[in-house]
């Protein structure tokens, strides 16, 4: 171990037996062993297909999405898996050659209301099947079913499809209300950098999504949905609303592929 790296542990040490003399209703917990923790398989063989998100829903069982589109339904107490739902979704980018390949397009995230028990609302964010571009949507859900034909559009916006990656996806409520979406750069990584101005470069250049004020690629979103579909934009958001060559649902910007 080095010196520098010594001296910032012993002082990190120091620190911690300070606060404790000074204060010993305080006590340092010790990390458990990791032998305390036991994996358990739930699903059979064959269930899931590419599972990326799932919520826990008040009686135990567990909604998933899957990439390809489908929802899945998880019952604790029978062990089963059954098909809640399917969402047509795109999963391939296209180069400009014409050759698709698979990837990270599809179904990418889901979430339930927070008053679900009351509302049956869930929340999906997904690739578009013909179109470039990603899709929020709320679904009504009914008899253990994705009701067919309840889709409403809360919020979409214009992607690229030449080259893979980074889509982001995952979903979160506070206690306001408000939800929160994360979105990827949507940006090639392969033989360039973030900054990358060259020819027939833009899809692999981040000043085009994640670093544009007036984009949602490479975002935390945050918004209030509203009962008819709609949305607000709550306070303390990055840019005011109205403010010129900004989107107001822009919670924090610069990322990658947040999750």
């Amino acid at each position: 171990m080095s010196l520098k790296k010594s001296i910032i542990l012993l002082s990190v040490v120091g620190l911690f037996a300070f606060i404790a003399a000074i204060n010993p209703s305080i006590t340092i917990q010790v990390k458990p062993d990791e032998s305390r923790f036991t994996p358990v398989t739930l699903t059979r063989p064959g269930d899931l297909d590419e599972p990326n998100t799932f919520e826990v829903l008040k009686d135990g069982r567990v909604l998933i999405s899957e990439r390809k589109g489908d929802i899945k339904l998880f019952n604790p107490v029978s062990g089963m898996t059954s098909i809640a739902g399917t969402i047509a979704v795109n999963t391939k980018y296209t180069n400009a050659k014409g050759v698709a390949t698979e990837a990270e397009e599809g179904l990418l995230g889901l979430t339930v209301d927070p008053n679900f028990d009351v509302n049956k609302w869930v929340y999906t964010f997904y690739s578009h099947p013909a179109q470039s571009k990603f899709v929020l949507s709320r679904w009504d859900f009914k008899d253990d079913q994705l009701v067919a034909g309840s889709e409403r559009l809360v919020l979409e916006f214009a992607t690229q499809r030449e080259t893979c990656c980074h889509t982001g996806g995952g979903m979160t409520w506070d206690k306001e209300g408000n939800l929160y979406l994360t979105v990827g750069n949507n940006t090639g990584t392969s033989l360039s950098s973030s900054t990358d101005e060259r020819p027939n470069r833009v899809n692999w250049d981040d000043q085009r999504g994640t670093a544009n004020a007036n984009s949602l690629i490479g975002k935390i979103l945050r918004i209030r949905p509203q009962a008819d579909g709609s949305y607000k934009i709550p306070a303390g958001n990055l840019f005011p609303e109205g403010t010129d060559g900004t989107r107001p649902e822009i919670y924090t910007m610069g990322h990658r592929n947040p999750w």
